[in-house]
């Protein structure tokens, strides 16, 4: 060994892992040792391409499979969600689009679903046309019904249009360094859409102060924003006030640490001289007090829902008589009484709210007697046309083969003024639908909207309803033609008023000649289906 290092002394030099482990250090060792790791390494990449080819094929093998699934059973969700993925793995930014624009056209969908799929829309945006399509797809979403996330998201996707440079967070902190000036028409309209959110779920007990905290981040970024001791800012500061004043006097679990945050920002504006807002401060504080003492009531009830919610169909372990989740809720819609009914509207709408069907149980949101019963209590406390239309058409698409819900649907659209082709398509998508009844105890004990329901074919009550709008129709063409008539008589030297009268008169003829067309039309249909089915559907004539 030594005489080799002296006959050559230069490979003294030589790096220690060129040793080849039996003190041989003459290069040759070394030299093999890194040809078989190259070759090691080589294989591994081999082999892992190999894996990756492998995995590639088997995804693209189980996305073939589930697409012919998914044409046989479209209503398979687990296939769906698995597709989606599957597709996602892949990186098929379209194909997972497409795939979930297809899940979102079958059924409504639960709010986990649409904030993903919005959360990875929003990340790809880069554009204020894409951040507005992002927008729409909020829209979408909560048609399907009410979720606290989802209004949040669609609130603070709105502020980052408008906006942009009040960009917040993750956490939701609000950065407004860039902010130099006021825009007066974006600024109004970012706090619309957040006022819309609080419309629609800022009474949420639970979960409400959400959509607030958007509301209180925007207006404390503004002000933060404004020019130091300038009307400007002493507006702003009222505005910031105003929203903790408003937010301390509802209900809500973390009413205290509201509190706690609006007293230090209180504190923080009587240091940067705004004073005189005494009289606002105690106001708040008298609300502060009358809204935890009623949050404290409705604890209690909260807990209960929570707890059915999460025992998934078991027994509620909170009820008084073992009952499950609909009873958690009944408890908690007598608590509510008729104090407020905008209230007990969002408990309904909580309680209709997505969520997929389980072996262990049915949520309340296919239930067609719960949607019945909300239905009857807008009409009896908060009438209106376009709202109960709203919730016929959800009705409808959770509930798709019940035809009390079918026919509510009808005469919301006549309320509403809808016109006849509008209610004509309604009617056959309706009379196109596999109606069931719902013989659920639930069922029973909530009378439908329609008394025909309890001896009447389903069917038969279709026609019967379209039937008896058409002749309402008919009635209103007739009125209407027939006052024309009256007014467009008289003397032979009328005026060009007169004229426009008669012409008038004319077209409401027309109209009740085309009505009564429809009308003959629908009651051939009645009587087609009544020669025959009736006899099955009554057999003792009483729709005779």
């Amino acid at each position: 060994m030594s005489n080799v290092s002296a006959a050559e002394p230069e490979s003294v030099a030589q790096p220690p892992h060129h040793d080849n482990g039996d003190g041989d250090e003459d290069g040759s060792g070394g030299d093999s040792s890194e040809e078989e790791d190259g070759e090691e390494e080589d294989e591994v990449d081999k082999e892992s391409s190999e894996s990756d080819d492998s995995a590639d094929e088997a995804n693209a093998a189980e996305i073939k499979s589930l697409r012919q699934m998914l044409q046989e059973n479209p209503t398979d969700y687990e296939a769906h969600m698995r597709l989606i993925s599957l597709l996602k793995m892949d990186a098929d930014l379209k194909g997972v689009q497409q795939a979930r624009q297809i899940l979102s056209q079958l059924t409504p969908l639960p709010s986990e679903f649409w904030c993903e799929w919005i959360d990875d829309e929003e990340r790809l945006a880069r554009t204020p046309q894409e951040l507005l399509d992002v927008r729409q797809l909020c829209e979408r979403a909560l048609e399907d019904g009410l979720s606290v996330p989802l209004w949040v998201r669609f609130a603070q996707i709105s502020v980052r249009i408008h906006l942009p440079h009040l960009a917040q967070d993750d956490d939701g902190a609000t950065d407004s360094a860039e902010f130099t000036s006021f825009d007066s028409r974006s600024i109004d309209a970012a706090r619309a859409d957040v006022e819309r959110a609080i419309t629609a779920c800022g009474m949420h007990l639970a979960e409400g102060g959400a959509v607030w905290d958007v509301l209180e981040r925007l207006e404390t970024a503004l002000l933060r924003s404004a020019t130091s001791a300038s009307p400007a800012q002493h507006e702003q500061t009222q505005r910031v006030r105003a929203v903790f004043k408003r937010r301390l006097a509802i209900s809500h679990l973390d009413l205290e640490a509201t509190h706690a945050r609006y007293l230090a920002w209180e504190q923080h504006a009587d240091a940067a001289g705004e004073q005189g807002a005494e009289a606002v401060r105690a106001k708040a504080a008298a609300a502060f007090e009358e809204a935890v003492a009623a949050m404290q009531q409705r604890r209690r009830a909260e807990m209960r829902v929570a707890a059915a919610q999460r025992s998934a169909g078991a027994p509620d372990p909170w009820a008084s008589d073992g009952g499950g989740e609909w009873e958690a809720w009944e408890q908690y819609l007598e608590l509510e009484g008729d104090r407020d009914p905008w209230r007990t509207r969002l408990l309904y709408e909580r309680m209709l709210a997505p969520r997929l069907p389980t072996d262990a149980a049915t949520p309340l949101c296919y239930q067609p007697w719960l949607w019945s019963r909300y239905i009857r209590f807008l009409g009896d406390s908060l009438p209106g046309a376009k709202l109960e239309g709203q919730v016929c058409a959800r009705a409808i698409r959770f509930c798709p083969s019940d035809a009390t819900l079918r026919i509510c649907r009808l005469r919301a659209l006549e309320a509403e003024g809808a016109a006849a082709t509008a209610v004509q398509a309604e009617f056959e998508h309706a009379l196109s639908a596999t109606l069931a009844r719902d013989e659920s105890e639930a069922q029973a004990i909530h009378a439908p909207l329609d008394g025909a329901a309890t001896y009447a074919n389903d069917y038969v009550r279709l026609l019967h309803a379209y039937s008896h709008y058409q002749r309402r129709r008919l009635a209103s063409a007739i009125s209407h033609g027939a006052a024309g008539h009256v007014a467009g008589t008289g003397d032979a030297s009328v005026t060009a008023a007169g004229a426009a009268t008669a012409t008038a008169a004319a077209a409401a003829k027309a109209a009740a000649a085309e009505t009564l067309a429809s009308v003959r039309a629908a009651r051939d249909a009645v009587l087609a289906y009544e020669a025959a089915y009736l006899s099955v559907a009554d057999a003792d004539g009483g729709l005779v």
